[in-house]
């Protein structure tokens, strides 16, 4: 029992290296890398309401491209929205300049309530690594009927990142073995801070779902010793790891309308 509680955490912890985001979820699968710009915005407890209220209004504004919003526990919010490639960046940065100048006095409004109600923000482009990522049989989940998300941040140790990325490429044919039913992709951070870095979203239907989904693959134990085995090779790897687990968040979500 000790010894399978173990495995279990542990597969726990990787859930999030072979994980979904929504947004990435409603992209078609191509041949072409899949970027996306992504902001992560901490933010104190007490400030939390003004902060989404403004975003709020931002939203009803009509911003100038689209972005998907996700919440965790501990008031990080993340921002993600696809661009075509290192260009895009500068493309954002002049749609919302074109857009925040044509609205005139109501961009210092936006601007005005945002003030203040966050402690920082990062910026980063990530992308979709279909090499490293695993689909099961059967249909995803549709956006509407996500509840719960799970983030898992893995630190790379500078130098190691071929010999974790191939422990993975092993362990992506050992869930498949194994019918881990439930459909995951990892993103590689290409720019931003403390690289290199490895970051999936698994997206559920709850938390309970999440964690059933785990135990139904941990039923097989003859791939125990194999998951054991590459797991401790790709933790070798890794200098930190962070957890975290939140929700999806529509309302704070400016997504294109459908026609």
């Amino acid at each position: 029992m000790k010894n399978k509680t173990a495995i279990l955490v542990s597969l726990c912890l990787l859930v999030g290296v072979f994980a979904l985001s929504a947004l990435a979820q409603s992209q078609p699968q191509q041949q072409k890398p899949q970027f996306f710009a992504i902001w992560e915005i901490v933010i104190e407890p007490g400030d939390a309401s003004e902060f989404e209220a403004a975003m709020k209004n931002e939203v009803s504004l009509g911003p100038p491209y689209p972005w998907d919003a996700y919440s965790t526990t501990d008031f990080h919010y993340y921002f993600h929205t696809p661009i075509d490639s290192f260009a895009g960046i500068d493309n954002i940065y002049k749609m919302e300049e074109e857009w925040m100048a044509k609205m005139g006095e109501k961009s210092k409004e936006v601007e005005k309530s945002f003030a203040e109600t966050y402690e920082y923000y990062r910026f980063g482009v990530m992308s979709l690594r279909p090499d490293l990522s695993y689909t099961p049989k059967g249909p995803a989940l549709k956006p509407e009927e996500t509840k719960f998300v799970y983030w898992h941040f893995l630190y790379v140790e500078p130098g190691k990142e071929k010999e974790f990325e191939e422990t993975f490429l092993k362990l992506k044919e050992l869930w498949g073995n194994a019918g881990v039913p439930f459909a995951g992709y990892t993103y590689q951070l290409l720019m931003g801070t403390e690289m290199p870095l490895y970051v999936g979203v698994w997206v559920g239907r709850s938390e309970a779902d999440f964690y059933a989904g785990i135990e139904k693959a941990m039923e097989k134990e003859k791939e125990a010793a194999n998951y054991r085995e590459l797991m401790t090779k790709a933790y070798a790897c890794v200098r930190k790891t962070e957890i975290k687990t939140g929700w999806p968040r529509p309302d704070l979500s400016s997504l294109p309308k459908a026609k």
